[in-house]
């Protein structure tokens, strides 16, 4: 024990670890901004839609949501109106499922973006998040999103050295937390899922896939 959907013609199973963190799923950390990662790119998913028992009808339904490629005019639209867009896609996916589908879903995503699902509204309210421990939060997340892949001497990060950077930052992260919002944020995760992402990215619990 997060963007839009993404195809991929190789998947690798990777595995939801014991470990905090998460993949940089669609946005930054930033609470008063409103950003932070989907559920949108898992909804994708193969081995997600096996595990929430996705019908056919259902992924039909869910793809013609989806905007077609050089449409929504995304490229015209503020990082806000961005936003917003993809929150009310987000909505409509999630109310497009059955009760127990949703729920399984957020716990998969929970897993996946770790720490950086702590800007979410219904995380800051489930775990009673404070104003003190969002900005603890911020600062600990900070440091492997500004980097852009860059080590410390200028030189680029190896993809070892950005996982260990984004591990380290997600347990910073963590540890804000109290004893009984970390054990309310293990309950809201659900059970272990094993999950595969396209490309060979990350993993859940850990991981360090990047969908984009």
């Amino acid at each position: 024990k997060p963007t839009a959907p993404t195809n991929g013609a190789e998947a690798t199973t990777t595995t939801a670890t014991a470990q905090p963190g998460g993949a940089q799923a669609g946005g930054g950390q930033r609470r008063g901004g409103g950003r932070g990662p989907s559920v949108l790119f898992l909804i994708n998913n193969d081995s997600v839609k096996k595990e929430i028992k996705l019908t056919d009808d259902q992924s039909k339904q869910i793809q013609a949501m989806m905007p077609q490629r050089g449409q929504g005019g995304g490229q015209q639209m503020t990082p806000e109106e961005r936003q917003k867009q993809r929150e009310e896609l987000e909505a409509k996916v999630l109310k497009s499922l059955k009760p127990e589908q949703s729920k399984r879903l957020m716990e998969i995503f929970y897993q996946v973006a770790g720490a950086r699902a702590f800007s979410r509204p219904e995380v800051v309210k489930e775990l009673k998040i404070t104003k003190d421990q969002t900005t603890k939060i911020e600062e600990a997340l900070q440091p492997p999103q500004q980097s852009g892949g860059q080590a410390p001497g200028g030189g680029s990060m190896d993809r070892a050295a950005m996982q260990k950077a984004r591990e380290e930052a997600n347990k910073k992260a963590l540890d804000v937390l109290t004893a009984s919002q970390k054990k309310k944020w293990e309950a809201m995760q659900g059970k272990h899922f094993e999950i595969q992402f396209q490309g060979g990215g990350g993993g859940a619990r850990g991981g360090a896939a990047e969908p984009q």
